[in-house]
């Protein structure tokens, strides 16, 4: 765990002393689960390192595959067990339209693109709900959460 890490969180309640990253909000026997993301490309390279340095494991959909349909991006989150991020509303058809499964999918809806706002968002989101398997649409002051 690095210096910075170390003193920004010193105290808190959400950090997993056990793998040194960041506490999801579910356990399974004592050990610690760690949500993982894939970040659509239209949410942006910079929310993508964000969640890395924050200790989560990202997948960033333009180092994967640039340009990738909708329909592949939901595919590869959900067999890799990866929650998605992404700013694209047409994700909510595939999941609740056309049935498709999925690990759980964060639609951000914000006012403003700055990912350093949206990261803070995001950990306040992953403090106080699971969002593995949900459909949730994150917005500047609220968020919505459907079982997806």
């Amino acid at each position: 765990m690095s210096e910075y890490y170390r003193r920004r969180y010193q105290g808190s309640i959400d950090l997993c002393f056990t793998c040194h990253s960041r506490r999801t909000n579910y356990t399974d026997g004592g050990s610690c689960l760690k949500v993982k993301f894939l970040v659509d490309e239209c949410t942006g390279k910079r929310l993508s390192n964000l969640l890395n340095v924050a200790g989560y494991d990202t997948i960033f959909v333009g180092d994967w595959k640039p340009s990738a349909p909708d329909d592949e991006v939901l595919d590869k989150a959900n067999i890799e067990g990866r929650v998605l991020i992404t700013d694209d509303k047409d994700f909510g058809e595939l999941v609740f339209r056309l049935e498709k499964p999925s690990s759980g999918v964060i639609l951000i809806r914000t006012s403003t693109t700055n990912s350093a706002i949206r990261m803070h968002l995001l950990e306040t989101l992953l403090k106080s709900t699971n969002v593995y398997k949900k459909f949730i649409v994150l917005k500047d002051k609220v968020f919505k959460i459907r079982d997806a």
